[in-house]
């Protein structure tokens, strides 16, 4: 609970910054205590095909992993980029992006949403620490 409200303070706190940094198809996650930047590629793909119309360069361990542990998922969008892959789809009004190195191991997972679908405990922690601060937009990494 402590790794998930700190995760959650952090991302609150530099959403500004990570937004820029998402805009520039861009994103950095830290995983066992190493910063990686993931940069979106899209000329890299085989034969210049478009990452959301194939798969057929995702690593298959990614896709069985994915479709292990996101059964519901649906418009899920593929990219390659310079550490491995990255799905993105949307679970309601959340969006998610699940990041995996070329292998197909997990690395990171990032869901973003707003307000009024962050959890009530968690959001009268924040409130209570940051009391004159709006809470605008979430993005929850793990």
């Amino acid at each position: 609970m402590k790794t998930f409200l700190f995760s959650l303070i952090a991302a609150v706190a530099l959403a500004g910054a990570t937004n820029v940094t998402m805009a520039q198809s861009q994103t950095r996650f830290s995983n066992d205590n190493k910063e990686h930047l993931l940069v979106i590629n899209e000329s890299a793909l085989p034969d210049g095909s478009s990452s959301a119309a194939s798969t057929n360069f995702v690593s298959a361990k990614a896709l069985k992993n994915f479709e292990k542990s996101f059964k519901n998922a649906s418009g899920a969008t593929w990219e390659k980029c310079t550490s491995g892959f990255v799905v993105k789809f949307s679970d309601g009004n959340i969006k998610n992006s699940i990041y995996y190195d070329k292998k197909g191991n997990w690395q990171a997972s990032m869901k973003c949403y707003f307000e009024p679908m962050l959890d009530k405990d968690v959001r009268a922690i924040v409130k209570q620490k940051y009391y004159d601060d709006k809470i605008t937009y979430i993005q929850e990494i793990e």
